[in-house]
């Protein structure tokens, strides 16, 4: 049987690991937490998990890196290139 948390608490009959998905959805984003659930084959069914739908750090940080990379390609294109 697995323990069970906060015998006293308005969330008395909750498994360890809902805590710690709720937060890490709350934290990081829905994705992640839900990719969680299936990696440690979670069974629960009442887990509320309440958050950033996307992991925009993620996107966000590539998007950039795409573009400053795009843009630092037409100037060599531009600059560097004619002048050959």
């Amino acid at each position: 049987m697995f323990p069970l948390i906060g015998s006293g608490t308005r969330h008395a009959k909750r498994f360890i690991f809902e805590s710690q998905l709720e937060d890490l959805a709350l934290h990081e984003d829905v994705l992640t937490a839900k990719h969680a659930v299936q990696r440690i084959e979670f069974r629960g069914s009442d887990v509320n998990l309440e958050g950033s739908p996307i992991p925009t750090e993620a996107y966000s940080g590539f998007l950039l890196c795409v573009l400053l990379s795009a843009g630092a390609a037409c100037w060599f294109d531009r600059e560097v290139m004619d002048k050959w």
